[in-house]
């Protein structure tokens, strides 16, 4: 079906707009189900070796399964604790506060196998934090609500296992980076709503605004970083229709 669109699975990216504009001119309904897999996989594996050079030397890391309940698949959290070699004690025998940490990709893209690169902007905080980095469904494959509930899904997890996995339960946050700001958002919202204990959400340069007609959107349309022609496929990828994310 890509090839038939004029190019294929193997040289499918975003930031190509001859090949994204080629799929936004379709409904989402004809996209390929594969149509960003290839892609994927490669960021998968560039956003793994990074961590290896930011994360890996700080923390250790262990990957847990956690059954969703809004849909019949698992959900992977990658725990990091800071290493012991470089650990300090914490005043009164305090616990380490949990963050979730929700990672970016347009809503589309991975983080890497075993875990986030991006918690290295956390490095400075390590001693005192437990880092649970949630994997959530991705799309097109899952298109909105599947994100979200999936972090959400995570926080609650998260909130009933603190203690258990060697966290303060007072002390909980909830924080992400470009589309993972937004799922965080979404997932404090959640939290104020029901009233869960969360003490603290934090997100950087979240992915909020779909208006692509924006004086912004056309300002930086080339970049620097995402072009909008990526963006614009990232939104309808998680959004097909405008109804689907409304709520």
């Amino acid at each position: 079906m890509l090839a038939v669109l004029g190019f294929s699975t193997a040289t499918f990216n975003p930031a190509d707009c001859s090949s994204s504009y080629a799929l936004l001119e379709r409904p989402n309904a004809e996209w390929p189900v594969g149509a960003t897999d290839i892609f994927a996989a490669s960021t998968r594996e560039k956003k793994t070796r990074k961590w290896r050079k930011m994360v890996e030397p700080w923390w250790d890391h262990e990957l847990v399964s956690v059954p969703s309940t809004h849909g019949q698949r698992n959900i992977t959290i990658a725990l990091h604790r800071w290493r012991a070699r470089h650990a300090v004690t914490l005043g009164g025998g305090r616990r380490p506060a949990l963050v979730l940490w929700v990672h970016g990709g347009g809503m589309v893209l991975p983080s890497g196998r075993l875990g986030d690169p991006q918690i290295g902007i956390l490095r400075r905080l390590g001693p005192q934090l437990l880092i649970a980095a949630v994997e959530y469904a991705l799309a097109p494959r899952y298109p909105c609500p599947a994100a979200a509930e999936d972090v959400i899904d995570s926080l609650d997890w998260v909130l009933s296992h603190a203690a258990a996995l060697g966290g303060d339960p007072g002390r909980v946050a909830v924080m992400g980076e470009s589309a993972g700001g937004n799922l965080a958002a979404v997932a404090a919202l959640h939290a104020a709503r029901r009233r869960l204990p969360v003490r603290f959400a934090g997100v950087f340069y979240p992915m909020v605004e779909n208006a692509v007609a924006s004086p912004s959107y056309s300002l930086f349309s080339q970049g620097p970083g995402l072009r909008k022609c990526a963006m614009e496929f990232f939104w309808r990828a998680y959004c097909p229709t405008a109804e689907a994310c409304s709520t």
